[in-house]
């Protein structure tokens, strides 16, 4: 009798068909756990652009005031946000109201005015309208219109406007 082990050929040959079968479902297993990762991380990039949407409808969701119709004496206010921007007071020409208009789906009505601005450049229209934005948040622009400033020698001056704003305030019809 010799001291060396011999191990039957069937049990080699189901120990290599048992590691195969392993290593074939730890292959398998690998590959559904990368297929659940990719999955995880574009639905982790699709809840972030969802995020960042609702977050930028958010900032950009209108005010609605919590009681009645909001004070339409709006002149000293543009003029305050006119001399914010750095602007003579003396560049708006008048604030006409408008008829409050109900809004889809009932409850809340539309109060508007329109305003006239004179003699604007683009930067001052853009720093009233950044001064305005900040200091009445209730109201915002729904419509804004330019026409050259006319001129008497020169025609029209392609660097100065005439601007009509109108300014709508979402508020709730039924308050007491």
């Amino acid at each position: 009798m010799s001291d060396e082990l011999r191990i039957p050929l069937p049990f080699v040959t189901g120990a290599i068909v048992a590691i195969v079968a392993i290593g074939g479902w730890c292959w398998w297993r690998v590959g559904s756990a990368q297929s659940q990762a990719d999955a995880a991380r574009e639905q982790a990039q699709t809840i972030a652009r969802d995020v960042q949407r609702v977050q930028t409808l958010r900032q950009q969701a209108q005010v609605v005031a919590g009681s009645r119709r909001p004070d339409a004496d709006l002149v000293t206010r543009v003029q305050r946000a006119l001399s914010q921007a750095g602007l003579p007071v003396t560049a708006c020409s008048g604030v006409q109201p408008r008829n409050d208009q109900a809004a889809p789906g009932g409850g809340i009505r539309i109060q508007s005015v329109q305003l006239s601005l004179r003699a604007l450049q683009p930067s001052d229209l853009g720093a009233w309208l950044s001064a305005w934005t900040m200091a009445e948040p209730a109201w915002t622009v729904s419509e804004l219109q330019l026409a050259h400033q006319p001129t008497t020698a020169l025609g029209l001056d392609s660097n100065r406007f005439d601007v009509s704003v109108v300014l709508s305030a979402p508020y709730v019809e039924d308050a007491p």
